[in-house]
């Protein structure tokens, strides 16, 4: 095996090892998204900020 073999292995790795990692770390990011939707479309999610802490409403501005 010469060096360019050698490359196009070390390549092919890389290029599955950096799906992997993209796989490992999306499939929590995307529950923990979905999680926080069925969170906030429930009816024991809190109050929108404005409403609790008139101070960051834009008409306090």
């Amino acid at each position: 095996m010469d060096i360019m073999e050698l490359g196009a292995i070390g390549e092919l790795v890389g290029g599955v090892a950096v799906a992997t990692s993209l796989t490992y770390v999306g499939v929590p990011v995307r529950e923990t998204n979905q999680h926080s939707r069925r969170r906030l479309a429930s009816e024991d999610a809190p109050a929108p900020i404005h409403e609790t802490h008139p101070w960051c409403s834009a008409e306090a501005a």
